[in-house]
């Protein structure tokens, strides 16, 4: 760092502190910058094969512009519950109180598709973390127009630091 702007030790970055739990969230994905996961959200990526799953911002399926995010398998077994391809919240303080609920639009990129989405608690964003499902959006209630879904918590009292999105 410079505190002359014009010398070679000159960049522009971004820079952000540790992301602290909050007790709620609202995001549609339209305030990412270049299609990045925003700040304070996460992915899990696991696969047990060569071929892996991703999750990406992206400006080619979105329900509002400019941003959406996609699951792809990318040729990965997903019903195999070792491949994982989780959207992950940020750090939630109170998920098992039973009063969030999860509102989000989904649909298929192609007729035919035959995955479903779950919506899951989640003990951290990594890896290893505890998976449990609150519940499910069958491939049947899915069409290639995007539909809003929500997920209630009401019978959740686990102790959950986040929630996600699963493609399965």
């Amino acid at each position: 760092i410079s505190t002359q702007c014009e010398s070679d030790f000159s960049n522009v970055q971004s820079t952000y502190t540790q992301c602290i739990s909050v007790d709620n969230f609202s995001e549609n994905f339209d305030t990412a910058e270049s299609a990045v996961m925003p700040n304070c959200w996460s992915k899990i990526i696991t696969s047990v094969t060569s071929s892996n799953p991703t999750i990406n911002v992206t400006s080619s399926y979105k329900n509002s512009a400019p941003y959406g995010v996609t699951f792809y398998g990318n040729g990965a077994d997903m019903t195999n519950l070792d491949n994982k391809a989780i959207l992950v919240s940020p750090s939630l303080l109170n998920v098992g109180e039973g009063t969030h609920r999860l509102r989000f639009q989904a649909r298929l990129s192609s007729n035919g598709g035959t995955y479903d989405i779950q919506v899951v608690a989640l003990s951290s964003n990594t890896p290893d973390a505890e998976i449990e499902v609150i519940g499910t959006i069958s491939h049947t209630e899915l069409t290639t127009t995007f539909k809003e879904f929500s997920v209630n918590f009401n019978d959740y009292t686990g102790s959950a630091a986040h929630v996600g999105i699963r493609r399965i």
